[in-house]
Parts: C-alpha cells; sequence; structure tokens
C-alpha cells in the first residue's frame, strides 16, 4: 500500500526511460534496417549497387529507424 501512495522512485523511472528508450530504438533500427536492406536487394533491384553498398544504405536506414523509434517512444510519454 505505501507504494501505491508514494508511487516509483526516482532512481526507478530514470532506469525505465533509459530501457524504453534503447528498446524503442532498438527495435526501430533493426526493422529500418531490414526493410530498406529487403527492400533494395529483393524488390528494388539495381544492377548498379553490390550486395556491400545496398549494406551500407541499409544502415542509414537503421539509424532512420533509431530516430524514428525515439520519436514514437516520445510522443507515447506525451499522450498522443
Amino acid at each position: 500500500m505505501i507504494h501505491e501512495a508514494v508511487g516509483h522512485s526516482e532512481g526507478y523511472r530514470k532506469a525505465t526511460d533509459y530501457m524504453d528508450g534503447r528498446l524503442y530504438g532498438g527495435i526501430g533500427a533493426f526493422f529500418g534496417f531490414v526493410i530498406v536492406a529487403t527492400l533494395l536487394k529483393f524488390v528494388f533491384v539495381s544492377p548498379w549497387l553490390n550486395d556491400r553498398e545496398i549494406y551500407a544504405i541499409a544502415m542509414g536506414g537503421g539509424v532512420a529507424g533509431l530516430v524514428v523509434g525515439r520519436l514514437l517512444l516520445r510522443a507515447k510519454r506525451r499522450g498522443y
């Protein structure tokens, strides 16, 4: 009952915020990488890109996915 009246400690909230940020960013980066790599490799087949270049571009998709994941977390925290 005391926990319900007081709520979580500041350390607990900081730790959960940190882990949520890593989780959302990691999942976003994974999906961004996989989507871009799949599209470039199998859907938008380009004869002038080799596998190394495709995966380098997919890394950019991973970074974009990380940013999108973090933005989704920020929107979730604000209640949108």
